[in-house]
């Protein structure tokens, strides 16, 4: 057994060493307990094998007091080439609840599952994160709320043996749709973050309400209007550049401390850029 102020829990192994010193047996028993994530303990006894460079371990399954969890397994025929696969069936947002402000609470479940290769610095797999349902929820003050849903969010990590590639998907209901996408050609193992990986990349998103917005904003009342951005990421880790537009659609708000109103804003910035056009008016 462990014990300690961030983890604690209990170990058990059976099995016993072979010929040439090979390993080969059971993680029986796994228990963990952390002030943060709650208990977890393991669904059933997971094999593990150990002989000089070739590993095997897993299924290693766990599963959380309130359901949440899922499976793990590595495997290492030798040096530089491995297989790991991942399958988190379940992670509920109430694992979040210790590590947000008081004033916010998380609702919903992710899940993850992919499984990735690699034959010297050369990676393969690919692998899916998913928020089937999500809801965050502000607690703004003087008995206002704001309520975010993010379901459907969706990212998509995939690797080719050429390189890298993710794209990611966050609905926001009623309120923003963003899309994106990275790519990291000729990305490998042996050197993730060269100065000279190039970079491309592609970033939509439109903001269809800043009314939403207006109300995190202390001090700012009746904001409206929208925004539409189209980015494109470049260059190389070093030296990264992005180009695009962002448009800022019929935006007016009222700063009543300094009686200030701003109606039908609307500037465009990037690649031919309009003039701004803004109204205003002091009260």
């Amino acid at each position: 057994s462990l014990t300690g102020e961030p983890l604690s829990g209990k170990v058990a192994l059976s099995g016993g060493l072979g010929q040439g010193g090979a390993y080969k047996g059971q993680l029986t028993t796994l228990d963990l307990s952390t002030p943060q994530a709650g208990d977890w303990r393991l669904q059933r006894a997971a094999p593990v094998a150990l002989e000089q460079a070739r590993i095997s371990a897993g299924p290693l399954c766990l599963r959380a007091a309130d359901g949440s969890g899922g499976c793990l397994d590595f495997n290492q025929a030798k040096a530089g080439e491995w297989s790991a696969g991942i399958d988190l069936d379940k992670l509920d947002f109430a694992l979040l609840k210790k590590l947000l402000p008081k004033d916010m609470t998380a609702d919903g479940a992710a899940r993850l599952k992919g499984r990735f290769s690699a034959r010297g610095p050369v990676l393969t797999g690919s692998a899916m994160a998913e928020i089937p349902k999500g809801l965050v929820n502000l607690d703004l003050g003087k008995g206002k709320r704001q309520k975010l849903d993010f379901s459907d969010t969706r990212l998509i990590l995939n690797a080719n043996g050429g390189g890298l590639s993710a794209k990611v998907a966050v609905p926001v209901k009623e309120l923003a749709d963003i899309q994106g996408d990275l790519s990291l050609p000729g990305w490998r193992l042996d050197a993730p973050a060269r100065p000279a990986q190039p970079l491309r990349g592609n970033l939509r998103a439109k903001l269809q309400s800043l009314a939403a917005i207006g109300s995190l904003v202390p001090d700012l009342t009746d904001l409206k209007g929208g925004v539409d951005a189209d980015l494109s990421l470049g260059g190389t880790l070093a030296k990264p550049g992005v180009m695009g537009t962002a448009e800022i659609q019929n935006v007016g708000f009222e700063v009543p401390l300094v009686a200030l109103r701003v109606f039908a804003l609307s500037p465009r910035r990037g690649r031919g850029a309009a003039p701004w056009a803004r109204h205003a008016a002091t009260r």
